[in-house]
């Protein structure tokens, strides 16, 4: 039987720092999502998400009211003091956290329970400049 490969993706998962905000996660995948979407669109779902699920109902319509109400924007990464479309975080403890993996695909378990398989994409690395040297050549004189 052949191996898929599995697709790229937007991934939206909740995760926690600590066993108690652990404890409080039952389904940890939150959303998939079409990998061509861009990150301010992302960012957009992710804090509805977080708020229809965190907020109470005056706090959901304080945050439609006014943005800027809103307790837990959604925030992009920082990679090399720079914002890094490729990262998003929303929340306190739990948090929702949405990245684009790959090779995302669904595998069974023995017992028939499905399960979601990715890799994780790497941290871009900053580019390095290089320098390099350049002689000038003379030009001869002419007089």
């Amino acid at each position: 039987m052949a191996r898929r490969k599995g697709i790229s993706a937007w991934l939206i998962t909740w995760e926690a720092m600590g066993p108690e905000a652990e404890a409080d996660i039952k389904e940890p995948i939150v959303a998939i999502l079409n990998p061509r979407l861009r990150g301010a669109r992302i960012a957009e779902i992710v804090e509805m998400l977080y708020a229809n699920a965190t907020y109470s109902m005056s706090e959901r319509l304080d945050v439609v009211r006014s943005r800027r109400r809103n307790p837990y924007p959604a925030q992009f990464g920082q990679l090399h003091g720079l914002r890094w479309d490729g990262h998003i975080h929303c929340g306190h403890n739990p948090f929702l956290q949405a990245r684009v993996v790959d090779g995302l695909r669904l595998a069974r378990d023995p017992d028939g329970e499905e399960r979601l398989i990715w890799e994780e994409r790497p941290t871009p690395q900053p580019r390095r400049r290089k320098s390099v040297a350049i002689s000038r050549a003379r030009r001869p004189t002419t007089r």
